[in-house]
Parts: structure tokens; sequence; C-alpha cells
């Protein structure tokens, strides 16, 4: 498998759809928030990345996330834009198309 070319990833959500593997937000390499919630898509067929557009506001940790009908559902976490403990605890769901996947985000609160 090629490198993962983004920062390695803490308490981010991973998941596979349709033969293809993501990796989505979580905080980076150094247990610190990312500037964007970074979306990345694996090929195995090619053993390449792709990165996605990224989700609205900064990196979430430790969210949760599920797929239906091939929509992925990104729910919780925690914006960490401050030093732990002073991390803001998300209320909102963010949705992404993966069959469409430049289309943009829908925020559901």
């Amino acid at each position: 498998m090629n490198d993962f070319p983004g920062e390695s990833r803490v308490a981010g959500t991973q998941f596979s759809h349709d033969g293809y593997g993501y990796i989505l937000s979580g905080d980076g390499d150094d247990h610190d928030y990312l500037e964007t919630g970074e979306f990345w898509q694996y090929n195995p067929a090619d053993d390449s990345w792709s990165q996605l557009p990224s989700h609205p506001g900064l990196s979430r940790w430790a969210p949760g996330s599920f797929i239906i009908d091939g929509k992925v559902y990104l729910v919780q976490g925690q914006e960490r834009f401050l030093t732990f403990p002073g991390a803001a605890l998300t209320d909102g769901m963010i949705v992404f198309d993966l069959d469409l996947y430049n289309s943009p985000f829908s925020i559901i609160r």
C-alpha cells in the first residue's frame, strides 16, 4: 500500500464503501487540530490516494460516522480549536454524498 500522503491521524474516522477506503477528519500527528476536516479516499485497484473536499470547519476529534445509501454521516466529535479540555463539542451532523463527491456538504442541526 502506498504511504498515506496526508498528515498522520489521531482519533479520526475510517470506513470503506464500494471497494474504496476512506479517512475523514481527526487530529494531526501532533495531537492538535487540523485547519480543515480533511477527507481522503484510497483506491486499492491502483494503490492511490485522492483528497476529497474537506468538511466545513476545523477537523473533528473522535467523530462517529455511518453510511446509508452512499451518504456518509459525520456526527459529533470535538472541534479542538482551544487546548484540551477547552474543546467545543459539536452538535451538528455533516452529510457527504460519496456517489457525487464533488457536491457540497450538507449540515443538519
